[in-house]
């Protein structure tokens, strides 16, 4: 491994730091970095012409706060691996606006709140909540890639952050293939990876900030990774369950599976949970023995463990390793029929 500085300094904190550095060559007599921050500023607020730019860390918690021409505020979310929480990004904007006259480092700064901006800058994968965080520009793995490989020879660090970006990428590269049992079991990316080929993202409706949404896919936070997404929910004052399709893998290798999810239970809820799990896997039987085509599969290659007291009961679970052992030549019909089942299932709940 070469002796780069990233590989040790990975963390979110070090990439604020880097965006500071990166932004601050504006304020340096090397006139090629300084034209690098001049166009990383314009990626971020458009073709303004810059007069001045002033870098400060952590002010109202915002990662970076640039302030452009005395005037210009930009608000830039730094994340690698994780995603925005809360609506970060919004409440940063929100304060800003309502306390725009601020003092840092001893100079008073009046920001224009209609030129007020906001930057989710991201070096990781996007997931799919990523892609509907609102901010006025997105910056991502390849596009800085694109613009700062032609700095790399004015700085040594410079020259190790792009290394390190491309380390990134390469990674993310050979984690995509959903064949590797390893990979699935362990990374979430691989798992997204199977599940986007099992259900296209435009079966999802976009919404901006929304969680949770029927097609979405997230992930387990808490120890072991697993892949989820919801396809069917119903939400009441007596009642507040869905039906998520997961990835997930156990003794048997990665699997499949559709679960039924209790988020309310009670005592009362519990028997109607229960009841509902029997119901839903008796549907379930009946639909897979008249044969969902193109595979036509058998119950016993997919009936759950008797779990209808769990809160999270399981309905389908099909186990992937003898298909993905031969996924070139099966997984056309696999995907086909696995989306099959999943409209014609959820038909039977109207």
């Amino acid at each position: 491994m070469s002796n780069n500085l990233f590989h040790f300094a990975n963390g979110e904190l070090t990439q604020d730091g880097v965006i500071c550095w990166l932004l601050n060559w504006f304020n340096c007599d090397n006139p090629r970095l300084k034209e690098m921050a001049e166009s990383l500023i314009h990626k971020m607020i458009g073709n303004v012409p810059v007069e001045s730019v002033e870098v400060f860390q952590q002010f109202m918690k915002i990662d970076v706060l640039v302030i452009v021409n005395k005037a210009i505020g930009i608000i830039i979310e730094d994340k690698v691996y994780s995603s925005v929480h809360d609506n970060q990004i919004e409440r940063y904007k929100n304060e800003l606006e309502d306390h725009n006259h601020i003092t840092l480092e001893g100079t008073d700064y009046t920001l224009d709140p209609k030129k007020l901006k906001t930057v989710y800058w991201k070096t990781g994968f996007y997931y799919d909540y990523d892609k509907v965080v609102s901010a006025d520009r997105k910056i991502k793995l390849q596009m800085l890639l694109k613009l700062l490989k032609p700095y790399s020879d004015e700085s040594e660090i410079l020259a190790d952050y792009i290394a390190r970006l491309q380390e990134i990428k390469k990674w993310y590269k050979s984690y995509k293939d959903v064949t590797n049992l390893e990979h699935l079991r362990k990374e979430c990316y691989t798992q997204y990876q199977l599940m986007r080929q099992f259900f296209p993202e435009k079966k999802w409706k976009k919404v901006a900030n929304k969680k949770w949404e029927h097609y979405q896919v997230y992930h387990g936070p808490y120890g072991k990774p697993y892949t989820k997404m919801i396809v069917f929910s119903e939400k009441n004052k007596s009642d507040d369950y869905e039906l998520a399709w997961r990835i997930d893998s156990d003794n048997g290798g990665p699997y499949l599976s559709l679960r039924l999810y209790a988020n309310k239970y009670d005592d009362e809820q519990k028997e109607r949970h229960k009841a509902r799990c029997l119901e839903y896997k008796e549907k379930m039987e009946a639909l897979i023995t008249a044969g969902i085509e193109p595979l036509k599969l058998q119950w016993e290659d997919v009936k759950p463990r008797n779990r209808e007291n769990a809160r999270e009961a399981v309905v389908f679970h099909l186990h992937l390793k003898e298909y993905l052992a031969h996924w070139d030549t099966c997984k056309e019909k696999l995907t086909q029929t696995v989306r099959n089942i999943n409209d014609r299932f959820l038909e039977l709940l109207k």
